[in-house]
């Protein structure tokens, strides 16, 4: 999927750490040309993703939040038809076996451990936004054109 100039690809991410969220948003922008939008947890996020705009083609989300975690969102996108088919990354500093393996269970496309060296973050980042936007076909073809 190769976004035209002008096309800004939406992407979402849902991170309570503002300096995680505006280090992810550099390394995107860098990249792509994309519109993102940024919820400080699943409930933000929920009510950004009921709001009527475009779906975006990728969410970016941590796991340990307040309000709403990420697990619990990813099980709400993952079981509500309208948001079934996003792209789910799951990009949390824990390493924790149970975590990775409930975040495939409730439907994560992809599990990423944030590395703590700021050029490490970037490049998982880009690599991320760069497969899932641009070499990756989605679900519904032309939904993240």
């Amino acid at each position: 999927m190769n976004p035209t100039a002008g096309n800004a690809i939406q992407v979402l991410i849902v991170e309570d750490n503002p300096v995680d969220a505006e280090l992810a948003q550099r390394a995107l922008r860098r990249r792509l040309p994309c519109a993102i939008e940024w919820a400080r947890d699943g409930l933000e996020a929920v009510a950004r993703l009921e709001s009527g705009t475009p779906l975006p083609c990728l969410v970016l989300l941590d796991l340990k939040m307040p309000r709403m975690d990420g697990l619990t969102l990813l099980r709400r996108l993952k079981t509500d038809p309208r948001t079934r088919a996003l792209v789910a990354v799951v990009f949390t500093s824990s390493r924790e076996p149970s975590d990775v393996t409930e975040a495939y269970g409730a439907g994560a496309n992809s599990y990423l451990v944030k590395p703590v060296d700021g050029a490490h973050f970037d490049e998982l980042v880009e690599a991320a936004g760069r497969y899932w936007l641009e070499l990756n076909e989605p679900a519904t073809p032309g939904s993240c054109s």
